[in-house]
């Protein structure tokens, strides 16, 4: 069972989220899971998520007792800009050195606090921690979630890397705090050469931008995972809950939204599963009959 790379991405083609081994949910679905591969005499012999320490958590609940070996270099999927297939990496686009240090640069000389994305970890500005708080908080509450005035950086982001440089050249993408939209607005028009977006609220009620690479999306992605294998988008089932899996759900065969998704991908969905939390995923796997 591999959580972050799961082996429904990894075999079945299939596009998955939410993947939250360290919360309640979490332990009770790798619990299922357990259950459901004893019941169909389904060996398995390695669990994975996106920390070694998650990993820990985790095989300790679906596999109580039995030895296991920590294994270093695994890396969590970034379907925007990294694909890899059985070990093998079939892509890997960043952004450049050059184009992260203006960024940053901007970012800093703006006062907006952010956070770096790249395979090797997340790695946040000084203040993100603190300032982060408010709007992690108003983030977890849009989501409709329990929990959001108890919700802090630390807690969404348990693994964030704090006081390394961030002048890198493996960042995926780079996430900011919006203290308004016109901070998105001028993040457009310093940056005309990049994908400038936000999320965390429609519009001007957005809680962040965002910075990456152009023409890189999870479509795009999925054909070049299917180039590889030699395989065909009839054969794909693609999972999501935001504005930004829309082209994913409308590439691929079967675009399936969670029912805590918004408006805009369930109007365009093939099919509407329950939320996440009320077993979304199950549900849609026994509905397209995969389990």
């Amino acid at each position: 069972m591999h959580h972050g790379q799961t082996l429904f991405n990894q075999l079945k083609r299939v596009q998955g989220a939410c993947d939250s081994p360290l919360t309640d949910l979490g332990k009770q679905q790798a619990k299922q899971a357990e259950d459901y591969f004893a019941q169909k005499e389904i060996n398995f012999a390695a669990a994975y998520a996106s920390t070694q320490e998650r990993a820990c958590d985790t095989m300790e609940i679906i596999r109580s007792d039995q030895a296991y070996t920590r294994k270093k270099g695994i890396k969590e999927w970034n379907y925007r800009s990294y694909i890899e297939s059985k070990g093998q990496v079939v892509k890997e686009k960043t952004l450049n050195a050059e184009d992260t240090q203006q960024i940053v640069d901007w970012l800093k000389n703006c006062g907006l606090e952010f956070y770096l994305e790249s395979n090797n970890g997340l790695f946040a500005s000084k203040n993100f921690a603190s300032r982060g708080v408010k709007t992690i908080q108003e983030y977890i509450a849009y989501k409709g979630k329990p929990g959001a005035k108890q919700a802090t950086p630390a807690t969404v982001f348990p693994d964030m890397i704090y006081g390394e440089s961030l002048y890198r050249d493996d960042v995926n993408k780079i996430s900011f705090i919006l203290d308004s939209y016109d901070d998105y607005l001028a993040a457009q028009e310093k940056f005309p050469s990049l994908k400038v977006g936000t999320w965390g609220g429609s519009g001007e009620k957005a809680l962040f931008g965002d910075i990456a690479l152009k023409d890189i999306d999870k479509a795009v992605a999925i054909d070049e995972l299917l180039d590889f294998l030699a395989k065909n988008v009839e054969d794909t089932l693609a999972f999501g809950d935001a504005k930004v899996d829309i082209p994913m759900l409308d590439h691929c065969q079967i675009g399936v939204a969670m029912g805590n998704g918004g408006k805009e991908i369930k109007e365009m969905a093939d099919y509407i599963t329950a939320s996440v939390e009320d077993d979304g995923l199950y549900k849609a796997f026994e509905y397209f009959q995969l389990i």
